[in-house]
C-alpha cells in the first residue's frame, strides 16, 4: 500500500497525488485520515483493426503450388488477446459467380498492442482451367473482402 506523509499549518492545503495499478476490474474504496472515497478501475481491453487489403499470395498444397489469400492485422487496444478470423471464397468461372461459402479454415493469433499480424489462408490449388475469386475474411476486426482474383490455369 503507497503511504506518504504530509505536514499542515493550519488552513494551509496541499495536493497529493498517489498512481494505483489495480489488478482487477472493480471499485477500490479508499480512506485517508477518516475521509473515503473510491475509484472504479476498468479493464483495458483488445481492439483489432485491417491496415491492409487482401492480397494474393503463394502457398502448397501438398505437392501442388496454390494461392493465398493474405490480411494484416494490428491491435489497436491495450492487452494481447487471441484474434480469430473465418475465411469464406467465391468463384469465378463459366462466366457466373457461384456464391460465398465456407471454406472450414480459421486462422487465428495472439496479437500483443500495437503489434499487426499478417494472417494468410492457403486457398485454391493450381488448376488445368483459368478461374478467378474473390476472398472474405470475418472476424474479431469485422469483415473485409477482397478484389477479384485470377488464377491462370497451368500447362
Amino acid at each position: 500500500m503507497a503511504e506518504q506523509v504530509v505536514e499542515l499549518a493550519p488552513g494551509e492545503s496541499k495536493e497529493v497525488a498517489f498512481e494505483v495499478t489495480p489488478h482487477e476490474a472493480k471499485t477500490y474504496q479508499v480512506s485517508v485520515d477518516g475521509l473515503y472515497g473510491s475509484f472504479k478501475a476498468i479493464a483495458a481491453v483488445a481492439e483489432f483493426a485491417y491496415v491492409s487489403e487482401i492480397v494474393q499470395g503463394s502457398c502448397k498444397i501438398g505437392i501442388y503450388s496454390a494461392r493465398s489469400c493474405e490480411v494484416d492485422v494490428k491491435n489497436t487496444g491495450g492487452v494481447a488477446r487471441e484474434c480469430q478470423l473465418k475465411v469464406y471464397a467465391n468463384q469465378y468461372y463459366n462466366y457466373t459467380w457461384k456464391g460465398w461459402y465456407d471454406t472450414g479454415k480459421v486462422v487465428k493469433a495472439i496479437i500483443q498492442p500495437g503489434e499487426t499480424v499478417t494472417f494468410s489462408a492457403c486457398m485454391f490449388a493450381m488448376r488445368s482451367y483459368t478461374f478467378s475469386y474473390k476472398a472474405r475474411f470475418v472476424g474479431d476486426p469485422g469483415t473485409i473482402e477482397s478484389i477479384k482474383f485470377t488464377i491462370r490455369r497451368y500447362a
